[in-house]
């Protein structure tokens, strides 16, 4: 199966700032070091999002995770399958949303985070293989993170994962502006 970084990043969300219910519902343990390239964004201390590393000092997260953060209240831990424990802790240097982010209709959701110090690469800790062309729909991918499993629920201490399918740029809109997705349509 391909493996493809959705930029929704609804991978790991608490999304309390968000008016959209972000959850990994259906999902199952990931496997230790199944995904190395997921991080999870902490502020001060607790998990707030996930990320995906890009490179030694670049993570890629949602701007709805960032805006109105210091890079002071914010770290990256990297390297562990569990929120409680493991993994290597990263300062950030800087933070940067997309210019034209809208954070009522959730559009351009998405952010750059620099880290003060290089990640340590490792067998449990890669960076994210991103596609640069349009994959289509119906395409495998997988959505892996520490969103809660029900509405209201609490965060999972495993990282979870699920295998979905890719769907067009309109169908997205549709979901995200009506809440409604036409499944067979977005299957074709």
């Amino acid at each position: 199966m391909n493996t493809y970084l959705l930029l929704f990043l609804a991978t790991s969300t608490l999304g309390a700032r968000v008016k959209h219910d972000w959850r990994i519902v259906g999902g199952s343990d990931a496997p230790e070091g199944a995904y190395p390239y997921q991080i999870s964004l902490r502020y001060f201390g607790s998990h707030n999002c996930g990320g995906s590393i890009v490179d030694e000092t670049t993570i890629l997260t949602a701007a709805h995770c960032v805006v109105g953060s210091s890079p002071g209240y914010l770290t990256v831990i990297a390297g562990s399958n569990k929120l409680s424990s493991g993994g290597d802790s990263y300062e950030i240097e800087s933070i940067r949303s997309h210019a034209e982010y809208d954070s009522w209709n959730i559009y351009n959701d998405i952010a750059i985070v620099k880290l003060k110090t290089p990640i340590v690469f490792t067998d449990k800790v890669k960076k994210i293989e991103l596609e640069t062309e349009y994959v289509g729909a119906a395409v495998d991918c997988v959505l892996s993170g520490w969103g809660s499993l029900s509405y209201p629920g609490s965060l999972p201490d495993n990282l979870q994962h699920i295998d979905l399918k890719t769907i067009t740029s309109e169908d997205c809109a549709d979901l995200m502006n009506h809440g409604t997705l036409d499944l067979h349509k977005s299957a074709l």
